[in-house]
C-alpha cells in the first residue's frame, strides 16, 4: 500500500547563491570623507547606509547608479571615531564593508 501526497510551491524570487557584488571603501582608516565603489552592469538606484558598532543607522544616501564604476561618498566629519559598517544596496544585490572612523 502507497500513500501520496502532492502541493505545488510557488516561489515568488529566487535566492542568489553567489554574491556578484563587489564593493571597495576607502580610505580605511578614514577621518572626513568615506568613499564606497560598485560597479554595475545594468543602470539602478544605489541605497547607502552607514551603521555604527552597536549597528544603528547613522548615515543614509540614495543616488542613481549608472553603467560601470559608481562612487558614493559620506561626509562622516560628525560621527565619532570608531568601527563603521557600510551597506549598499542595488537591485537583487547588498554589499556589505567595513571601515574605521579616526
Amino acid at each position: 500500500c502507497v500513500k501520496e501526497f502532492c502541493k505545488i510551491i510557488h516561489i515568488a524570487h529566487s535566492i542568489p547563491t553567489t554574491n556578484s557584488c563587489n564593493m571597495q571603501v576607502y580610505p580605511n582608516p578614514a577621518t572626513t570623507t568615506v568613499n564606497a565603489t560598485v560597479t554595475l552592469t545594468q543602470p539602478a538606484i544605489l541605497y547607502a547606509y552607514i551603521y555604527n558598532s552597536m549597528n544603528m543607522l547613522v548615515a543614509q544616501k540614495q543616488q542613481q547608479g549608472v553603467v560601470g564604476t559608481n562612487t558614493i561618498s559620506f561626509n562622516i566629519s560628525n560621527l565619532p571615531a570608531g568601527m563603521y559598517r557600510i551597506r549598499i544596496v542595488h537591485g537583487n544585490d547588498v554589499c556589505y564593508s567595513s571601515f574605521i572612523k579616526q
